[in-house]
């Protein structure tokens, strides 16, 4: 069931910024985060499934960050049950040039729940650049995420929104 949540979850849109170039910067209020969560909602928003695995590149995946950010191809649903070692799942896509991400709390570990979200923020130690597969299929050409806290926003829904 969790499985199909994830499904149910790809909206076909088209992007309002298909072709630009962009970088994120930490979100600094609840305004700001109320905001991108009303826009990820009104908007026909192109939405994919991703596999985020947390830590840094430039340390063999320890530390705080995102190592990897793989676009999932959607192969039987059992490949989405339980949590993911590493990681965590969920759909991800871009709200007023932001890459968001909505992780699915049951994909990720109690231990990577405590390290990567304490206090409901995500921090990002190095720069991360998206893969070239990923912004394909976000429809832009490139994406940098910086270092920084990021606010994590609980939805409606129970994901956990993060606006990178």
């Amino acid at each position: 069931m969790k499985s199909f949540i994830f499904i149910a979850a790809i909206l076909l849109g088209s992007l309002t910024m298909a072709q630009a170039q962009t970088s994120g910067t930490p979100a600094t209020g609840k305004q700001e985060q109320g905001q991108l969560q009303k826009a990820s909602r009104d908007r026909n928003t192109t939405l994919i499934l991703i596999t985020v695995d947390f830590g840094s590149p430039l340390l063999d995946c320890l530390a705080l960050g995102i190592c990897k950010v793989e676009w999932t191809v959607v192969k039987g649903l059992a490949a989405y049950d339980g949590p993911h070692p590493r990681g965590g799942r969920g759909t991800a896509g871009i709200v007023d040039n932001r890459f968001v991400v909505w992780f699915t709390p049951e994909s990720i570990t109690p231990e990577n729940m405590k390290t990567h979200f304490p206090d409901d923020v995500f921090t990002v130690n190095e720069p991360f650049v998206l893969s070239k597969e990923v912004v394909d299929q976000l429809g832009i050409k490139q994406y940098t995420i910086k270092p920084g806290k990021y606010p994590v926003t609980r939805t409606e829904d129970g994901k956990m929104m993060v606006a990178f």
